[in-house]
């Protein structure tokens, strides 16, 4: 059996508070006000959830309808 090979690394996780946009990649200033990042972080997902906090809003997970209950 094989090892398991790391994932490849997109590199940190941006965030610019000022525009509410997160990215990910080299360029560390907002492709959008072109100011430098007010965070960064090294998980690609913390970026991302970190600004959906900030504007109020919490992931949903789209969950499989029980089988159960669509029997009834």
């Amino acid at each position: 059996m094989g090892r398991r090979r790391p994932l490849p690394r997109r590199g940190p996780s941006f965030l610019c508070g000022p525009c509410n946009v997160a990215w990910a990649g080299a360029e560390a200033d907002c492709f959008s006000c072109g100011l430098p990042a007010t965070q960064e972080h090294n998980h690609p997902g913390t970026a991302l959830q970190v600004l959906l906090i900030a504007v109020g809003r919490t992931p949903t997970f789209k969950q499989d309808p029980d089988p159960l209950e669509e029997s009834r």
